[in-house]
């Protein structure tokens, strides 16, 4: 990027706004990758006046200048830290964690909070802790727009999210036991198994704030329709569903079938209530 920068600024004839704007984008890209670098040499123990001298500066502007990106790079720290300590006693898959450690150190080199990540991706802060601790697998849209937001390019994850995808899919009961497991014991009627994939789903699309999933939907939804479509507990009407699975990305087929079968069995149940009060009744 640097040479096609200089090729241009050679051959510019005129204003070029665009050349000013990428210039910019490439220092302050580069200006967090010193920042990665500075909070690496820290927690390997480097003192500031080595670090100052490296970068040409004092100790003191050195420690002036970096200090705040150690505090805000110390949340991801922390989890790989943590990460790596329950290595050894988690039963989690090891192709998860592998992952888990590949995007935590995107985020790190990226010189970006995780909580400032999380909003530029429209996902949850707890559920972006939960992926860097190798405790979920988010969908491919939602990590492609991780890996983007960390100004990466997202196909270096995708064929370790591919496998760490496909384990963490596995039928739950393989998975028993998990601390991610994000399974739903709501019991096993329609109706339950209808909201659980809700919640599957939600959680795949990285529990997106209610707020963002209304904006996402076309149709006017608010924030309260969302969340009943979301966690009920009486079932929603189909086209609020139908809105809802296509913001979080889900199949809207497999949702419009699973609806059709918790009314059924919502249906069903009523009558039983009504019958039984006209056997009293009577």
């Amino acid at each position: 990027m640097v040479a096609h920068l200089r090729f241009r600024l050679r051959h510019a004839t005129g204003p070029d706004p665009a050349l000013l704007r990428e210039a910019a984008e490439l220092t302050a890209h580069v200006e967090r990758l010193v920042e990665a670098c500075v909070v690496r040499a820290r927690r390997e123990g480097l003192p500031w006046t080595v670090v100052a001298n490296s970068l040409s500066l004092t100790p003191a502007v050195a420690r002036k200048r970096y200090a705040g990106a150690e505090r805000r790079l110390g949340t991801v720290r922390d989890l790989q830290e943590a990460a790596a300590a329950q290595d050894a006693t988690w039963p989690g898959p090891p192709v998860v964690r592998a992952f888990a450690r590949l995007l935590a150190d995107m985020v790190t080199s990226s010189g970006t909070a995780p909580r400032e990540l999380a909003a530029r991706s429209e996902i949850s802060h707890s559920y972006l802790k939960r992926v860097l601790a190798g405790r979920g697998v988010p969908s491919w849209p939602v990590t492609r727009q991780l890996a983007l937001s960390c100004g990466a390019d997202p196909w270096l994850l995708h064929q370790t999210w591919l496998r760490a995808r496909a384990e963490w899919n596995k039928p739950k009961r393989a998975r028993s036991g998990l601390p991610g497991d994000r399974s739903r014991s709501r019991g096993s009627g329609p109706v339950e198994r209808f909201f659980g994939a809700m919640a599957e789903l939600h959680a795949a699309a990285g529990e997106p704030p209610a707020a963002i999933v209304a904006r996402r939907a076309a149709g006017g939804m608010s924030t309260e329709t969302v969340l009943r479509v979301l966690r009920g507990p009486r079932l929603p009407r189909l086209p609020q569903t139908e809105l809802v699975v296509a913001a979080l990305g889900g199949d809207i087929d497999e949702f419009t079938n699973r609806w059709a079968a918790a009314r059924l069995a919502e249906d069903a149940a009523r009558r039983v209530v009504r019958d039984s009060r006209d056997t009293t009744a009577s």
